[in-house]
């Protein structure tokens, strides 16, 4: 590849070529300030090692690496091409720059490398990785469980007769609920054992933030750890550049096997992963403790704690978190936030923003879609039962529900857990007037023939002789009406009700407001996009409309030949749900 860039080759080539001419890191800044390079010459840099301050300590202390002479190529009298070359790794493609800026690595002192490539193991570390090491303090709770303490929600404790096992408790008023070797749906054994060393920061690892922030108690004593714990085992990972203060801002250790063919983002810093099952996965991961079995996700992690089996997603953002094993084959277009999962979180299918929440055992198979009201899934949320609960979205908020072992439906609210049902409302409405046996008629009015006898006669005013029928009077005489046959005029007050059913929050209202138009309120009754009507039509050329009008009130019209007319409604049958 020319002159800029050594080809991976063996150490003895490199040693047995002339022209390769040995330096100091000090001689080789000299040349480079005199412009007395020799252009295309290889250089020998004898003294280079990595030095940096490590991470997270104050005051600063700076680390200085094994030498490792680096070979360099003058592209011209005064610079370097990008590229060097190790001879203790010939394998390697290095990108170094002999120029010590502390902005890119405080402490570093012969230049820094700023990106090295494994060719044979595909490993692309934006920093020296073979060389940098990044502190990890003890990890040291002291607080043992006791049956009859009542826990926070996420409160460390270990288990007193085994003290190695850590566990943070995953929901308030945790009281009673016994510690087991796996995590359970009250505790979440935490990934890596007590008085292990995965803590970046001393004294206390603080995660998450908000309504999810906790500590896990540190001591003072501390490991310094490579960034790969077993390389032998780790292959196809990158490690994406950071503009500034690069190994600061890649502080993270990989600890156990496996490990292979993730991409960390610049600025993945602070975690500590448990390698085992960590494959294939788009991350920018930060302030995390990671355990195993987190396999092909993509998205950004940031102050979280996660058990086993967080895999599979598809997500822009997993934030201020503990989640443990099961959580599974999800998908969102939003992000988790604030959100405390057990086990068997899976098959969900997200897409909004979760916050505050407490998610814990048998919580599957969700369908929670985009376009939910703001307050749905926050305020500490709490869904807690042994059921696959299920959330769906309507166009106003959430229906949540689960099915009883007997197949049975049932409604639940998905901030409280509260148990819901439908309200039901069922009523025959008939308008209704005055009756009467014999005697004269209004012109204009209707009537409804409640009862017809043989004998009378209403044809001359516009009436027919058929029980149940109804008419407006063209005149004031019938032919005859003296056989007692029952006419009611209607029309004139509001609807008559039989009522069949209610569960609504009280009697609903009725009054006439116009020519075939009818009011019925009651407040606050009739939920916007929750109050569903049913009801039969009138037939031939006549109709009838029920409309939601607002939470108070719901309006019923009648016609005929497509105007609003009155008299229509006969024994009307009319019922309304109100969903929860």
């Amino acid at each position: 590849m020319g002159l800029d860039k050594y080809i991976p080759g063996s150490a003895q080539g490199v040693l047995a070529n002339p022209l390769v001419i040995d330096i100091t890191y000090a001689e080789l800044v000299d040349k480079i300030s005199l412009s007395a390079l020799i252009p295309g010459q290889k250089y020998r840099i004898a003294d280079y090692r990595t030095a940096y301050n490590m991470p997270n300590v104050t005051p600063a202390e700076k680390i200085v690496c094994t030498v490792e002479p680096l070979l360099v190529t003058a592209n011209s009298v005064n610079t370097l091409s990008t590229y060097a070359y190790s001879e203790a790794y010939p394998q390697d493609e290095i990108y170094y720059s002999h120029v010590s800026d502390q902005a890119m690595v405080p402490g570093c002192d012969m230049g820094y490398i700023y990106r090295r490539v494994d060719k044979v193991k595909s490993n692309d570390i934006g920093f020296d990785y073979r060389n940098v090491s990044f502190r990890r303090w003890q990890m040291n709770i002291t607080s043992e469980w006791a049956i009859g303490t009542t826990y926070a929600k996420l409160a460390v404790v270990i288990d007193g007769d085994n003290p190695t096992r850590a566990y943070v408790s995953l929901h308030a008023s945790n009281t009673g609920n016994a510690l087991a070797e796996q995590s359970t749906e009250h505790w979440m054994r935490l990934p890596f054992d007590n008085l292990t060393y995965v803590s970046p920061t001393p004294t206390n690892w603080i995660l998450g933030g908000g309504p999810v922030s906790f500590s896990i108690p540190c001591s003072a004593l501390y490991q310094d750890l490579p960034f790969f714990t077993n390389d032998a085992t780790q292959v196809g990972n990158t490690i994406l550049q950071n503009s500034s203060d690069i190994i600061k801002n890649s502080n993270t250790v990989l600890i156990g096997e496996g490990g292979s063919y993730n991409t960390l983002s610049a600025g993945s810093y602070n975690n500590t992963i448990n390698t085992l099952n960590f494959n294939k996965n788009v991350l920018l991961i930060f302030n995390s403790m990671i355990g195993y079995g987190m396999s092909a996700n993509k998205g950004l992690v940031r102050d979280c704690i996660f058990g086993k089996n967080f895999q599979s997603n598809d997500i822009p953002e997993v934030a201020v978190s503990v989640i443990d094993h099961s959580f599974k084959y999800n998908k969102s277009k939003g992000s988790f936030t604030f959100m405390v999962i057990g086990k068997q979180c899976q098959y969900n299918n997200c897409e909004l923003t979760i916050t505050e929440s407490v998610l814990p055992a048998f919580f599957q198979k969700n369908n929670i879609l985009v376009g939910l009201s703001s307050q749905i899934l926050t305020s500490a949320t709490i869904v807690i039962g042994n059921y696959a609960k299920t959330w769906v979205s309507t166009p106003s908020g959430m229906v949540a529900y689960y099915y009883k072992a007997t197949n049975e439906i049932v409604l639940f609210n998905p901030i409280t857990d509260e148990i819901l049902s439908v309200k039901e409302y069922t009523a025959l409405l008939s308008e209704t007037g005055y009756a009467a046996t014999s005697g004269l008629l209004i012109a204009g009015q209707t009537y409804y023939i409640a009862s017809y006898v043989a004998g009378d006669d209403f044809t001359n005013v516009g009436g027919t002789n058929v029980t149940g029928n109804t008419f407006t009077a063209s005149g004031t005489t019938p032919t005859t009406w003296t056989n007692s046959s029952i006419l009611v005029s209607v029309g004139i007050s509001a609807p008559a009700v039989t009522l069949l059913a209610n569960s609504l929050s009280g009697a609903i209202v009725w009054t006439y407001s116009a020519v075939g138009t009818y009011i019925g309120t009651l407040s606050g009754a009739f939920t916007e996009n929750k109050t569903v009507f049913s009801y039969p039509p009138l037939g031939d050329d006549k109709a009838v409309t029920v409309e939601w009008t607002s939470a108070n009130v719901i309006t019923v019209k009648t016609y005929e030949t497509g105007a609003l007319k009155d008299g229509l409604l006969v024994k009307f049958p009319l019922t309304i749900k109100v969903y929860p």
